[in-house]
């Protein structure tokens, strides 16, 4: 009896871990906030995942939320433009660099992901 309980327990145990496996593998919905700030000036950016993130909501200090486009992705970013800024948000050094009308601005920036 004690032998058939322990099977069963390991069972248990083997199919709950392959069910949370197979859940983090399958994310329903996917949100990620990209928060950046310099002196004087924060932004804000919203997307879903990144390879089907063809708008973004873009938020100024200054600014309402607005959606735009993404004018350029790539496995380490995005770039985009608001306004007479061009923007260019690099995830692997937490970076954002701002260019408005010749002058470069740059962010520090923090990442949130939440998945479900």
């Amino acid at each position: 009896m004690k032998r058939k309980d322990r099977y069963i327990l390991i069972s248990f145990i083997v199919c709950i871990f392959v069910v949370f496996v197979f859940m983090t593998k399958n994310t329903r919905f996917e949100s990620n906030l990209i928060s950046c700030k310099r002196p004087g000036n924060k932004i804000q950016i919203t997307y879903g995942k990144l390879d089907s993130a063809q708008r973004i909501t873009f938020k100024s200090s200054n600014d309402e939320e607005v959606k735009i486009p993404v004018t350029g992705k790539s496995n380490v970013g995005l770039q985009f433009s608001h306004g007479n800024s061009e923007y260019l948000i690099d995830l692997e050094k937490s970076i954002a660099t701002e260019v408005r009308k010749g002058e470069t601005a740059f962010y520090q920036c923090e990442q949130s992901r939440f998945k479900m």
